[in-house]
């Protein structure tokens, strides 16, 4: 996984039961818009807020819309379970997985390690998602330059806003293996990070403004960094907007605003009139 990649959104209807179709639609939407690989079950598709068989349901219809190239989220703390999943992720088609590391219950370093490797035996290639201001702590370094060593993962998508916190822990993990993918997850950073030699971004705001995350990333590799600060002021500007409220809330919202279906979120995750109100205006101000 690298290049240009959507976290998608799992919508929901009314009475917060899954909408297949309006997921199918948003997948072809996005592939249509020039996104490279769509990721399920990451933070923007709400991956705590289902069961077990409903994420493998999300995974399945991603796949079948999605021309191959889906990446898709784990978010269990048990070895146990999340080699479960993993399984029947690759059962249904995931072209590759993705997971935060264990929470709540912390462990230690061969811990995480030991994590990874019992999802690697799945057989599929393994990124970290790297997500301190969620998980509650960075993901430690030695472990992450051991596990890429020794083949384990395959890359990292580290959401953060400390851009030489995310060059340093590339830096080091390409020093165990080249071919280690570094791909940046906060949407205000991405041509700073393709910039300076990110291998890619996992950009939640595609789901809204696909047209300028493809563009800011083809303008960045194509050297054109004055035209791609003039595309990444306005994904800053629509971002900084839409975390003002829960998370994906308002970004849902801002989909519907340009008449992509993406659905509810699940309880307690609510926007109100007053914060959609706020993301259509400045969506109005950008001509979106």
């Amino acid at each position: 996984m690298k290049g240009i990649v959507v976290p998608i959104v799992t919508p929901f209807n009314e009475k917060e039961e899954l909408d297949l179709d309006a997921l199918g639609e948003v997948t072809r939407y996005l592939l249509r818009e020039g996104i490279e690989w769509i990721m399920a079950l990451g933070t923007t598709g709400e991956f705590n807020m289902l069961s077990e068989e409903e994420k493998v349901l999300v995974v399945r219809t991603v796949v079948e819309h999605g021309k191959g190239k889906v990446i898709a989220g784990i978010n269990e703390n048990s070895s146990y379970n999340a080699a479960k999943l993993a399984k029947q992720y690759a059962d249904v088609g995931a072209s590759e997985l993705i997971t935060i590391p264990p929470l709540y219950h912390r462990t230690d370093e061969l811990g995480i390690v030991k994590f990874y490797e019992s999802i690697a035996k799945v057989g599929l290639p393994v990124y970290v998602y790297n997500i301190p201001s969620l998980v509650g702590y960075e993901f430690p370094p030695t472990a992450l330059h051991k596990l890429v060593e020794e083949g384990v993962v395959s890359g990292m998508k580290y959401t953060t806003s400390d851009l030489v916190a995310f060059l340093r822990l590339t830096a080091y993990a390409k020093e165990a293996n080249s071919s280690f993918n570094s791909l940046m997850g906060e949407d205000r950073l991405i041509v700073d990070a393709i910039a300076r030699g990110a291998d890619g971004t996992v950009a939640g705001s595609g789901n809204v403004a696909p047209e300028l995350v493809v563009q800011a990333v083809r303008l960045t590799r194509d050297g054109n960094l004055r035209e791609a600060l003039k595309i990444q002021e306005k994904l800053t500007t629509l971002v900084e907007a839409i975390m003002e409220g829960d998370y994906p809330a308002l970004l849902k919202a801002a989909m519907r605003y340009r008449g992509v279906s993406g659905g509810k979120c699940r309880s307690p995750l609510h926007s109100t009139p007053e914060s959609e109100g706020r993301v259509y205006t400045v969506m109005k101000s950008m001509g979106l």
